[in-house]
């Protein structure tokens, strides 16, 4: 049985979208974990100058 171009043609944009997609969703959710750890980090900073602070006042 042959598969026809068209058909052909739909299933390669279909697994290229797929695809598309997916990488789509693996870079929105590594963005995110990037957004969340940079936060800690200024958080940590924020901390680190807060204790520094404190202590140079004694």
């Amino acid at each position: 049985m042959k598969i026809s171009l068209e058909k052909k043609s739909l299933v390669g944009f279909g697994l290229a979208t797929a695809v598309l997609v997916a990488i789509n969703a693996l870079s929105y959710g590594s963005f995110n974990k990037n957004r969340e750890t940079a936060k800690w980090v200024a958080h940590t900073h924020q901390v680190r100058q807060n204790i520094e602070s404190t202590l140079a006042d004694n």
